[in-house]
C-alpha cells in the first residue's frame, strides 16, 4: 500500500499529520504541493492531503484516530512496562509464536516460561501496544552500550497485519534515540520471509549471518537500522 501525504513547507497541520502517521508505524511518501504543478492544481487549499495509491482518503486535521480509519489500521498507543507486564507479554509471545514451534531448528519463543519473561523485563524491560487500551502486542529489548537489541515482537494472531508490529517498531527507534543510541538490532529466522520483508520494509539491513548451535549453514540473521 503505498501512502503518499502531500505538504508544504511551513505547514504546521502537514508536520502534525506526519507525526501521527509515523506514530501508526507509516512512514509516507512526501509529495510538496509547491513543485508539482498538478498537485498544487489539485490540493492548493487543501494540504496536507493524505493518499493511498491516487485516492484522497483524508485532508485538513488529521488526528490519529482518523489516520488510523482511513488506513484500515489500528490506533495503537505503546507504553513502557516492565516485569509487572510479565503475564501479558507472556501470553501475547505465545499466541504469537504458536506455530513457530515448526521451525527447523524448533523456536522456543512460544515454549518459554512466564519466570524468564519476568527476568527479561526486569533487564532491558520492553512495551505493550495497546489499543482502545487493550493489549495487542509486545516487544522486550536489551539496551547495549551502542545499541538497542529488540526480542520478541509480538503481535495478537487476530490482529496482525493492522499496523501494531510496525507502532512497536517506531517506538523502539524512538527509545532509542531518547537513550542516545543510533543504532537498532532484531534478529530474524532466514526461514520466516514474511518477518524478513517486514523488517526490511522499515528499512533495517542485514550485518551478520547466525547459525544456531549444531548447523552448519545460516539459520538467522541480525538486521540493523542506523537511525
Amino acid at each position: 500500500m503505498q501512502v503518499d501525504l502531500v505538504t508544504r513547507a511551513g505547514c504546521h497541520l502537514c508536520d502534525e499529520a506526519l507525526a501521527e502517521l509515523r506514530a501508526l508505524g507509516v512512514e509516507p511518501r512526501l509529495r510538496d504541493v509547491d513543485e508539482d504543478p498538478d498537485l498544487f492544481t489539485r490540493f492548493d487549499f487543501r494540504v496536507p492531503v493524505l493518499l493511498v495509491g491516487d485516492r484522497v482518503v483524508g485532508e485538513g486535521t488529521l488526528d490519529r484516530a482518523a489516520l488510523a480509519r482511513a488506513l484500515g489500521l489500528a490506533d495503537v498507543q505503546v507504553v513502557r512496562c516492565g516485569p509487572e507486564a510479565a503475564e501479558i507479554v507472556h501470553r501475547l509471545t505465545q499466541a504469537a509464536f504458536a506455530d513457530h514451534s515448526r521451525l527447523d531448528p524448533p523456536s522456543g519463543a512460544g515454549r518459554g516460561g512466564l519466570d524468564a519473561v519476568v527476568v527479561g523485563l526486569g533487564g532491558g524491560g520492553g512495551a505493550l501496544a495497546l489499543v482502545d487500551g487493550r493489549p495487542l502486542g509486545c516487544l522486550r529489548m536489551e539496551v547495549e552500550p551502542d545499541h538497542l537489541h529488540v526480542r520478541r515482537v509480538a503481535v495478537d494472531p487476530a490482529f496482525q497485519g493492522r499496523g501494531i508490529g510496525r507502532a512497536l517498531m517506531r517506538w523502539a527507534e524512538s527509545e532509542a534515540l531518547d537513550r542516545g543510541l543510533q543504532t537498532v538490532t532484531v534478529g530474524v529466522r532466514l526461514a520466516l520471509e514474511s518477518n524478513l520483508a517486514f523488517y526490511r520494509g522499515l528499512g533495517y539491513g542485514e550485518v551478520g549471518r547466525h547459525a544456531h548451535p549444531g548447523y552448519d549453514e545460516p539459520t538467522w540473521l541480525t538486521l540493523e537500522k542506523l537511525l
